[in-house]
């Protein structure tokens, strides 16, 4: 079976592996929720076409009013529109205009609370305790940066939902009151909201806002921006468009940004659980683990029996921010819950399960090949599991301050010079000698980004049909050692030939 072919059917095993999960552990979707999500599934059943993150920016920047979709506890649907609100910032300004974020998160009554903790008048833990965030059940981590945003840039912000829940369409009701109250108080208004993403099928949330602003007799554009909606995504995978079709044009005014892959949005769901009162089985990050690595193996053609029932996971908290799999120990170091660092980790488990590699990552002289090898493999492992991972390429090191992202430039010229000239440099890139703490960990922030560059070329490879199951499970089955720089440069030729380092992580949302 050809590589990209493997990889489709590994991504459905996880798709429905997580799907049952999900049954498992939440249960079946509330009847009402059912009937209220019938029109939101018959609205985005297809698309137009496929467009670009310019152009969706550029349409944000025309319309007044912005609905915004998001799934709650996905950290990159929070993130995608702080992307977006740091984009059009500094043309709203230069208009002249004013920018309002809108939260689902928040009640009309929490407006006050918004304001002071906004204006460091109160602390964190205070306002989430004023606003009861707890009832939410989802990581307050994710929407934090948006209140940072906010303070940083003296945003106004305000509550889209009541104060009393009632059913979903009163909710619709209230929130389009609320938005077309601050759009008729301000002409010069850009109101940015953020709404389940369930609530902006066209006759829900938008067809009451345009119902209000009519009343009012205003005129506004209304932009509906959704997210990742599952069957968008499978859609272009049929037609290989998966990687080109970040953001698709639904109908006028209407768009979806795809940038988180359907079993990604499951998982985070699954994560969240275990802030959920009433749960009484969490789920574990071995569980995840578990999945992650069998998911790699079938995408590799690895036979269950080589890699065991996983009683050997030891997963333990990072004492620091940073993820790693310590080779030595064949410990998880996990630094935060995000299934991109469970990935990584699972994917250099299963390399030294399969290797028996025992790299201690010590000597920058002799073990720097080594560890890009064990970046690459864990990289291009989480690429496999979410094929909407992002990195910095060629392009974003060429400007870095940075000092690791300089040196991984100069490193990359001296890849450049080396592939020209099939020669390869007399002096070794790092010199033997006694390294500093602060050297060896750099050389190892180095090889972090030098291993995800090519493991993110060595997965468009996969995508094109242009590397084959059998290299892959050959370099799974490597303890590298001398050979690993001349590895390295190998496939660095490889992917340069189809020019696939050279990109920037700006480019997509």
């Amino acid at each position: 079976m050809v590589a990209r072919n493997r990889l489709l059917n590994c991504q459905k095993r996880l798709s429905q592996s997580f799907r049952r999960s999900a049954r498992m552990y939440l249960g079946d979707l509330p009847a009402h929720l059912k009937r209220y999500s019938l029109e939101y599934y018959r609205e985005l059943s297809s698309y137009k076409k496929i467009t670009c993150k310019n152009n969706i920016l550029d349409e944000v920047m025309e319309s007044q009013i912005i609905l915004c979709g998001d799934y709650h506890s996905s950290s990159q649907a929070q993130r995608t529109v702080l992307r977006i609100l740091r984009e059009i910032l500094h043309s709203i300004k230069k208009e002249k205009k004013t920018l309002y974020l809108g939260l689902e998160i928040l009640r009309a009554q929490d407006n006050i609370r918004a304001q002071q903790i906004k204006n460091s008048e109160i602390s964190e833990a205070q306002f989430l305790d004023a606003i009861s965030f707890h009832r939410w059940g989802f990581n307050w981590e994710n929407y934090a940066p948006l209140f940072d945003f906010a303070r940083q840039w003296k945003l106004s912000l305000f509550g889209l939902s009541p104060d009393r829940m009632g059913s979903l369409e009163s909710r619709d009701a209230f929130a389009a009151r609320v938005i077309s109250n601050w759009a008729q108080q301000d002409p010069n208004a850009v109101i940015f909201c953020l709404m389940g993403d369930l609530h902006l099928a066209q006759n829900h949330l938008p067809q009451e806002i345009k119902s209000e602003l009519k009343n009012k007799r205003v005129s506004k554009r209304v932009l509906t921006i959704h997210q990742n909606y599952d069957d968008l995504y499978w859609k272009l995978v049929e037609k290989k468009r998966e990687s080109q079709g970040e953001v698709v044009e639904l109908s006028k005014d209407v768009f979806c940004i795809l940038n988180t892959a359907p079993w990604i949005k499951l998982q985070s769901h699954l994560s969240s659980v275990e802030e959920v009162s009433g749960v009484e089985e969490s789920y574990e990050p071995s569980d995840t683990a578990l999945q992650l690595i069998e998911g790699i193996a079938y995408f590799l053609g690895i036979k269950k029996k080589e890699i065991g029932n996983g009683a050997d996971i030891d997963i333990r908290e990072s004492q620091d921010s940073r993820s790693t799999f310590s080779y030595s120990e064949k410990v998880f170091y996990l630094g935060s819950p995000n299934l991109n660092h469970l990935a990584k980790l699972s994917s250099q488990y299963l390399h030294s399960k399969l290797s028996g590699f025992s790299g201690d990552f010590e000597d920058p002289q002799r073990d720097f090949y080594p560890w890009v090898w064990a970046e690459t493999l864990g990289y291009l492992g989480s690429k496999i599991i979410n094929p909407k991972r992002k990195c910095q390429g060629i392009n974003d090191f060429k400007s870095a301050s940075d000092p690791a992202m300089k040196t991984a430039y100069r490193h990359l010229k001296k890849e450049f010079l080396v592939s020209k000239t099939g020669v390869k440099p007399s002096s070794s890139f790092w010199p033997k000698k006694k390294y500093t703490v602060d050297e060896v960990m750099q050389s190892q922030k180095v090889a972090l980004l030098l291993g995800k560059l090519l493991g993110q070329a060595m997965f468009e490879l996969i995508l094109k049909n242009k590397i084959s199951l059998s290299f892959l499970r050959e370099l799974f089955k490597t303890s590298f050692g001398a050979e690993a720089e001349s590895l390295y440069f190998e496939w660095c030729r490889k992917v340069d030939s189809y020019s696939l380092r050279s990109f920037s992580y700006r480019e997509k949302l």
